[in-house]
């Protein structure tokens, strides 16, 4: 399931979002993060986080 999640998110356009719905995937990769157990994942997860309140501002 994380994995997943974290697919899609890399795929997407994250100029084609509003900001609301960057928020809302910042929760959601933000409560994965604490879930997750694996060191990888959750590197991977945290630079996803970094890569949409880059674009949030």
């Amino acid at each position: 399931m994380v994995i997943d999640i974290l697919l899609k998110v890399e795929s997407m356009n994250l100029d084609t979002l509003n900001k609301q719905e960057r928020e809302s995937l910042i929760t959601i990769l933000r409560y994965l993060s604490r879930r997750e157990r694996n060191p990888r994942l959750v590197h991977q997860i945290q630079n996803n986080i970094v890569r949409l309140l880059a674009h949030t501002h």
